[in-house]
């Protein structure tokens, strides 16, 4: 598919985790595909380098490419979410014919947030787990070796964020 590239199929799921090409923001979109809709996309980008317009954009472009969840992380997350949300209702006059589910991860490291991209972040209309990608949107160079490392590996993803939940649980 034009515009992003297979990192992994995840063995536990068989979701296919991809990422897009390009660094910048401004050109992401898939091409609408059925067998990925509704897909996830999980954003690590430092919002704050790109206009409100920058970001609804990018939105209503993945919107139209059957995008289903949004999770977003990185400075300005918050925002993202926001602007995806408010590119969802628009002006109440478009029916996209699902349900856009967002999240926002700026309390919680890299890890954390591809952890629930791939593993919670399934929308309400997937049947098959299988059926529904994962697409990363990274902007920057070192978030993006971090991504593919953690990715490489999702067994050690997993535990390394499991047991971190674990160690932040109070002790009784």
């Amino acid at each position: 598919m034009k515009g992003v590239d297979l990192v992994t199929v995840d063995p536990e799921s068989g979701r296919s985790i991809l990422l897009f090409e390009e660094a910048d923001p401004r050109s992401w979109g898939v091409a609408s595909d059925r067998a990925l809709s509704p897909f996830t996309v999980l954003l690590a980008i430092d919002a704050d380098r790109y206009s409100n317009d920058v970001v609804a954009e990018m939105a209503l472009r993945l919107l139209e490419c059957g995008i289903g969840y949004l999770c977003a992380w990185g400075p300005g997350c918050k925002r993202v979410h926001w602007l995806f949300d408010e590119g969802y209702v628009g002006d109440g006059s478009r029916d996209w014919g699902r349900f856009l589910m967002t999240t926002d991860h700026g309390d919680e490291s890299l890890a954390e947030a591809i952890w629930f991209a791939i593993d919670l972040a399934i929308h309400e209309d997937v049947q098959h787990v299988a059926d529904s990608a994962v697409i990363v949107g990274v902007d920057r160079p070192e978030w993006r070796a971090e991504i593919l490392t953690l990715v490489g590996d999702l067994a050690e993803l997993r535990r390394r964020v499991i047991e971190a939940s674990e160690h932040d649980k109070p002790r009784r």
